[in-house]
């Protein structure tokens, strides 16, 4: 009984060491926050027919625009709703994300 009560804390101790870690590669929050993007603006940002492609964009500029669909009054617009879900933190991640991601490619 007390080895296997070790062994599942040992495994449970061990999984955030599987977890990815922000290094070069971008964490796995940004990318869970960014995945809220990709039902419309495509996987990683790179849209099809009909949708902005936000994949490679620089992430000053993103995070402007959402600040600015965060504070429309147009509040039937699907982008100013979205918006107002995240803080300034989270929209860099999220911009950042989405900048260091190619143009074309992976999908």
């Amino acid at each position: 009984m007390k080895f296997t009560h070790s062994l599942i804390v040992l495994s449970a101790l061990a999984v955030p060491l599987a977890w990815p870690t922000a290094s070069g590669a971008q964490s796995t929050e940004a990318r869970d926050l960014a995945s809220n993007c990709f039902q419309c603006h495509g996987t990683d940002g790179r849209a099809e027919k009909g949708m902005p492609k936000i994949a490679g964009k620089d992430a000053k500029g993103m995070v402007e625009k959402m600040q600015e669909f965060r504070r429309s009054t147009e509040f039937k617009k699907v982008m100013t709703r979205h918006a107002r879900g995240y803080t300034d933190a989270q929209l860099w991640l999220i911009g950042e994300y989405f900048e260091s991601i190619p143009e074309s490619g992976g999908d």
